[in-house]
């Protein structure tokens, strides 16, 4: 896995971002320190824009190709 720095989409930041609000107010309201330690983790990742990238390279599919069946296969396994 590799993380960049300041890589991070603003959609991703923002989402981050609203999970820190609700696990701070979490923390808030069960008065649970870990809470806390977790949001200055995510903080950390927000503040820094870190993206996380997988080292395998994914192949993507389009929504045609999700959709069909290979008739090659045969799904069913039938017992003799």
């Amino acid at each position: 896995m590799k993380i960049k720095l300041y890589s991070a989409s603003i959609a991703s930041i923002v989402w981050r971002f609203y999970l820190l609000s609700a696990i701070v107010i979490i923390g808030l309201f069960t008065h649970q320190i870990w809470v806390f330690i977790m949001a200055y983790a995510i903080l950390i990742t927000c503040m820094t824009g870190m993206s996380f990238e997988s080292d395998k390279k994914v192949k993507k599919r389009s929504t045609a190709e999700k959709m069909t069946i290979p008739m090659d296969k045969p799904h069913v396994k039938r017992v003799a």
